[in-house]
């Protein structure tokens, strides 16, 4: 008995050494607090709407259907390579032929939420020039049947706003 006590506290130092547990319970925690702060903190932001934002920056409606459609690709493109990435990483652990295997998939998880950020970024952006508002992100976040980028043009844009229908398109 006291002998297999001593085999499991060995088995379990070794698998310490390679998973510090604590450290990413820690991390966890600490990162959904600063998930909870961002959520919940008022920031004191210019109370500007979204035609003066692009009075401002004396957009078309060209150029923000352009930015949208970047947007778009951005976010479609991030994402896949993000679930491609999640994917593979997942066939390796379960094909994997020793720990280090495994550890060497699970290293993949740092790019995979890189790239689910940015895709995160680019629907939020995505979702600003759709509803043509400045909302912040507690909004988005909430609303989130409508992150999906969908189709949307100039006409749209100038059909909501009417200072940008009677803006003239500039020539790029």
């Amino acid at each position: 008995m006291e002998n297999e006590k001593k085999i499991k506290e060995k088995a379990s130092d070794k698998l310490g050494r390679f998973f510090v547990i604590n450290e990413i319970k820690t991390n966890a925690r600490m990162i959904g607090d600063l998930f909870q702060g961002i959520m919940q903190t008022e920031k004191t932001v210019k109370n500007e709407t979204f035609e003066e934002a692009i009075d401002r920056m004396n957009l078309s409606p060209l150029d923000i259907e352009l930015s949208y459609k970047r947007n778009r690709i951005i976010f479609f493109i991030n994402l896949a390579v993000g679930l491609f990435v999640i994917f593979y990483a997942l066939f390796n652990v379960f094909t994997a032929k020793s720990i280090f295997d495994i550890i060497f998939s699970l290293s993949a998880f740092g790019p995979i939420v890189l790239f689910l950020v940015i895709a995160f970024r680019a629907s939020f952006r995505c979702w600003q020039t759709r509803r043509q508002e400045l909302g912040g992100l507690k909004i988005f976040v909430m609303n989130y049947k409508e992150w999906w980028p969908i189709s949307f043009g100039a006409t749209d844009i100038a059909r909501k706003s009417r200072k940008l229908a009677n803006r003239p398109q500039r020539q790029h």
